[in-house]
C-alpha cells in the first residue's frame, strides 16, 4: 500500500506540471490586457508599457511561464495585478470559506442520494422508488443558479425564513449558528445535482448486490434485513459509490462559481469571478491551480480508500 501511494504522489507530478500549462496558456487567450485595466481608460500609452513591463508581460510567453511555475513550486503564486496582494494568501483564505461549503453540501447530498439510492433499490417498482427516481432526474437535469434563485424567491423573500447572501450577519458578531443560518440555501443549491446522481448509482450498485450468494446467506442465518442491508450489502456496494463522491466532491470544489455568486457566499468562486472581470490574471492562476490541485490528490484518496472498503483490492 504504501509503495501504491508513493508511485501516486510521484505520479500526480507530470498531472499538475500539464494542468499548469494548460492554465497558464488559457489564461493568455481571455480577452483584455491586464495592464491597460490596471492603468484605467485615461492612461497613456507609456504608462501602460511600464506596468506591463513592470509585471513582466512584455516577456516571451515561456519566460513568463518558467517564473510563474518556479514560483509557484515554492508556494508562491504572485501577486494580484487589481489588490497587490499576495495571490497566496488571498486564494486560501477564500478557499476556507469555499471549502464549509463544499463540505456541507456533500455530507447533505451523501445523505440524501445513499439513503435514497439504498430504499430505492430495497423497494423497487414502489411508489418511493418512482418518486425517488423522477426527482433524481429533475435535480440532475436542473441548472444550479436556477435551483438558487428559486429558493431565495420561496424560502428569504417569500416566507423570510432564511438569508439570501453574504456568510454572516453584519449586525451580528457571527458564530456557528449564525454560519449555519446562512448555510441553508447554498449548501442545499450546491447538494441536488450531487445527490441525484449518488441516488442513482447508489440504487444501481446496490440492486447488483442484494441479489448475490452472501446476501441471501446472511438472511437464511437469521440476520435482520437492516443488518443485511446496511451492514453488509451496502458496505460491497460503495465502490462505485465512492468513485463518484470523490469526483463530486471536486466538483463541489471546483463548480461552486455560480452558486457563490448568486448567493454573494465569500468563497474561492465568487473571487474567481470577480478576479476574471478584471483581468485579474495571477489570481485566477492561483484559484484554478489550487483547485487542480486538490482534485488531483482527491482522485489519490478515493484510490486508497478502495482497499479499506474492499479487502479484495490490492495494489502493486
Amino acid at each position: 500500500m504504501r509503495a501504491y501511494v508513493c508511485g501516486r504522489l510521484v505520479s500526480a507530478v507530470p498531472v499538475l506540471f500539464g494542468v499548469s500549462v494548460v492554465i497558464f496558456l488559457l489564461m493568455k487567450l481571455i480577452p483584455g490586457d491586464a495592464a491597460q485595466v490596471l492603468a484605467g481608460p485615461s492612461a497613456t500609452r507609456e504608462e501602460v508599457e511600464l506596468i506591463r513591463e513592470d509585471l513582466g508581460l512584455n516577456e516571451p510567453l515561456y519566460v513568463q511561464y518558467g517564473k510563474w511555475l518556479a514560483r509557484a513550486v515554492r508556494g508562491d503564486l504572485g501577486r494580484s495585478i487589481e489588490l497587490r496582494a499576495p495571490v497566496t494568501v488571498m486564494v486560501l483564505e477564500r478557499f476556507k470559506n469555499t471549502a464549509i461549503l463544499a463540505g456541507a453540501s456533500m455530507l447533505l447530498a451523501v445523505a440524501i442520494g445513499v439513503s435514497a439510492g439504498v430504499i430505492s433499490a430495497t423497494r423497487p417498482l414502489s411508489l418511493f422508488d418512482r418518486l425517488a427516481m423522477v426527482g433524481a432526474l429533475f435535480g440532475n437535469s436542473m441548472p444550479t443558479f436556477w435551483l438558487g434563485l428559486v429558493l431565495i424567491l420561496v424560502f428569504s423573500l417569500g416566507l423570510g425564513l432564511f438569508p439570501s447572501n453574504g456568510m454572516y450577519d453584519i449586525r451580528s458578531g457571527g458564530g456557528p449558528v449564525d454560519l449555519l443560518h446562512h448555510l441553508v440555501l447554498p449548501s442545499i443549491t450546491l447538494a441536488g445535482v450531487s445527490a441525484a446522481i449518488l441516488a442513482r448509482v447508489t440504487r444501481s450498485s446496490m440492486l447488483e448486490v442484494i441479489h448475490r450468494e452472501y446476501v441471501t446467506t446472511a438472511r437464511a442465518k437469521g440476520l435482520g434485513d437492516r443488518r443485511v442491508i446496511w451492514g453488509h450489502a451496502l458496505k460491497n456496494a460503495m465502490l462505485p459509490v465512492v468513485t463518484v463522491m470523490g469526483v463530486q466532491l471536486g466538483y463541489l470544489l471546483g463548480g461552486s462559481i455560480l452558486v457563490e455568486t448568486v448567493f454573494s457566499w465569500p468563497g474561492l468562486g465568487l473571487q474567481l469571478f470577480r478576479a476574471i472581470s478584471s483581468r485579474d490574471l495571477p489570481l485566477v492562476q492561483g484559484g484554478v491551480m489550487l483547485v487542480s490541485a486538490i482534485f488531483v490528490f482527491l482522485n489519490l484518496a478515493i484510490d486508497v480508500l478502495y482497499a479499506f472498503l474492499d479487502p479484495r483490492v490490492r495494489y502493486s
